[in-house]
């Protein structure tokens, strides 16, 4: 299956948005989101599963969701390292 890193990017905000309870808008206005270990691990563990990819950022310290950066991260998980799947 091909994701483009678009849509790995709108999976991230929706995601988000149903975790913090944050309305769309203000996820976008933001180019990083703090959240508490509790929403950190439902968002990652969320992402991981749908995109059926393991990250490591569950036991990372980090507790930031920069929205571009892990979309670009995911989507060369998805798409192996060289990423050349059509954004």
């Amino acid at each position: 299956m091909q994701l483009s890193r678009q849509f790995i990017r709108q999976l991230i905000v929706q995601t988000l948005c149903t975790v913090t309870g944050e309305e769309m808008q203000d996820i976008l206005a933001m180019d990083e989101v703090e959240v508490d270990t509790r929403d950190w691990e439902q968002i990652i563990s969320r992402l991981e599963a749908f995109l059926d990819v393991s990250t490591g950022l569950l036991s990372s310290g980090q507790r930031v969701v920069r929205i571009d950066a892990l979309a670009q991260d995911l989507f060369q998980r998805v798409h192996g390292a060289g990423g050349d799947a059509t954004d």
